[in-house]
């Protein structure tokens, strides 16, 4: 769906496609530099065939290099605390919600209840976007049994106390003494 890409959820890159090139990159500077010296090395001790080794040579050389390299890298990384960053996808659907939230108060309900649905979809235990949806059927729609069944789905399985559950009672209170 196009409107993800505009809104924040960026899909998952080849993070091997970097690896691979800077492996060849490696690969070929060490077989350039090496091969006047080892090829020397070679015809000399083993003769013309000894060349045929070269590239195994420079391949066993890269391999120590990339090692060598990585552990290097994540050593660094422990020492300032640099990491990879994590981001779960209740992380990511969370910025989600706030676009979804904006076209909500924009009055564009239709827009928001397709991507809060989405948002469900891949996390449909998610008690903010369950509650959201129920304002979307409430306020966009008026169909108040279906926001009363999302504001119960919230009540039953949040956390009492929790934000979310003392916001979907309120609501759901308000559209049972209400429900115009």
């Amino acid at each position: 769906m196009k409107e993800f890409k505009d809104i924040g959820i960026i899909p998952i890159k080849n993070i091997d496609t970097g690896n691979r090139t800077l492996f060849f990159k490696t690969y070929f500077w060490i077989f350039c530099a090496s091969s006047i010296p080892l090829g020397f090395a070679c015809i000399f001790f083993i003769g013309i065939w000894g060349l045929l080794l070269l590239p195994v040579i420079s391949f066993l050389a890269t391999m120590c290099v990339m090692f060598i390299s990585d552990k290097i890298s994540d050593i660094i990384k422990i020492i300032y605390g640099a990491t990879k960053a994590n981001i779960s996808v209740r992380e990511q659907m969370q910025s989600v919600l706030k676009t979804v939230k904006v076209a909500k108060m924009n009055k564009e309900y239709s827009k928001a209840f397709e991507i809060v649905n989405s948002i469900l979809l891949k996390d449909p235990e998610f008690h903010e976007a369950l509650f959201v949806k129920a304002q979307i059927l409430h306020e966009g729609f008026n169909n108040i049994d279906a926001a009363k069944k999302y504001l119960r789905i919230v009540i039953d399985k949040a956390e009492q106390g929790n934000t979310i559950h003392t916001w979907s009672s309120s609501l759901f209170d308000q559209l049972c003494e209400n429900p115009t």
